[in-house]
Parts: C-alpha cells; sequence; structure tokens
C-alpha cells in the first residue's frame, strides 16, 4: 500500500489550521491489503475513487468501488484489500479524538 499523507500525522502539518483531521490518499496495488487493526483515538470515512476491493469493518464486510464510502469507528477493527485487477485507490479523512 502507498499513502500520501496531509494533516497532522507524525508531526507533519500539511493541512493549514487542522489540528485533528488529517487527509491520505491510498493505493492499493492489485491483490495488496492493509491487515486488521483499529484506532483508538480516531474515527475514519474512507471514499473510493477508482478500483474494486473489500473492507472489513468489525466483522462485516463492505464491497468496495468507485464512489463508495464507508466509516470505520474509533476502537473498530477494520482491514482493506484489492480484490480487481486495477490499483484501489481512495482518499481517506480522519478526525482524532481527544
Amino acid at each position: 500500500m502507498d499513502q500520501h499523507i496531509l494533516g497532522p500525522k507524525d508531526g507533519h502539518h500539511y493541512l493549514k489550521g487542522a489540528e485533528r483531521t488529517y487527509v491520505l490518499v491510498q493505493t492499493y496495488s492489485p491483490r495488496g491489503r492493509h491487515e486488521p487493526h483499529s484506532h483508538a483515538d480516531a474515527e475514519q470515512v474512507l471514499i473510493v475513487l477508482s478500483g474494486k476491493g473489500r473492507m472489513k469493518i468489525g466483522g462485516k464486510v463492505q464491497n468496495l468501488e468507485k464512489g463508495t464510502i464507508a466509516y470505520a469507528p474509533r476502537g473498530v477493527e477494520h482491514s482493506t484489500e484489492n480484490t480487481g485487477d486495477e490499483d484501489l485507490v481512495m482518499v481517506l479523512i480522519g478526525v482524532g479524538l481527544d
């Protein structure tokens, strides 16, 4: 997986004025995946720009294709995989919580 981060992650502030919000552009190669994980301090919204895949969120599977919007609540385990023959490209918007 390839990621390009905008926002207050790892001390980099690319979104002017952002304190808790970050934006990632994620690209998964065919058969690429992001293993199950969770975020105790953030919730995430993912918007599929192109490609096909599958996301498992809290034990439920959501198919991904262009235009799909997925939500990963704080503390809920989630994973992503590209099930297509082309790159799966998504925009991820994360908001850190206190």
